[in-house]
């Protein structure tokens, strides 16, 4: 396991353990790489997802990856300043939080038939709640984090 430096506590705490990834280790503890739901390669090479999506070919992979930013743009457009300005940060970010555990349920739960189309919605309801989780946490981190001057980052 590596080490995730922080300079802030208390705002930067959740940021550092989100950005953490453990079964790898960075040469640079102080910025590690990002890692969100918008990237699936991993499960390209899985049996079990393959057989369930009924082996899809390179074009229905690449959808299935593409998809979700179509999602995000849509909400960081239409959607993630509304739901900030009418239910505060705190409670906008929960329920990004919501739709992305939806948006997961129903990735996790594609098979059968309808097991591309489940996926293909999945990933848009995800990166609808993502978007929103993703412009809300930073604004509500320095509302409620100490109030000085310099880096806020992990």
């Amino acid at each position: 396991m590596g080490v995730c430096l922080y300079r802030k506590p208390r705002s930067n705490l959740m940021n550092c353990l989100l950005r953490f990834h453990p079964r790898q280790t960075y040469p640079q503890a102080n910025n590690p790489p990002s890692y969100n739901i918008g990237i699936i390669a991993t499960l390209y090479v899985n049996n079990g997802w393959t057989k369930a999506l009924h082996k899809p070919n390179a074009a229905q992979k690449g959808l299935i990856t593409a998809i979700y930013y179509l999602g995000t743009w849509l909400s960081y457009v239409f959607l993630s300043s509304l739901a900030s300005d009418r239910l505060g940060r705190r409670y906008a970010a929960l329920a990004g939080t919501v739709v992305t555990c939806i948006g997961g349920a129903v990735q996790t739960g594609a098979s059968g038939k309808t097991a591309y189309a489940s996926m293909i919605i999945g990933r848009i309801i995800s990166g609808f709640g993502n978007a929103v989780i993703s412009t809300s946490v930073p604004l509500y981190q320095r509302f409620v984090g100490p109030h000085t001057q310099g880096l806020h980052g992990c």
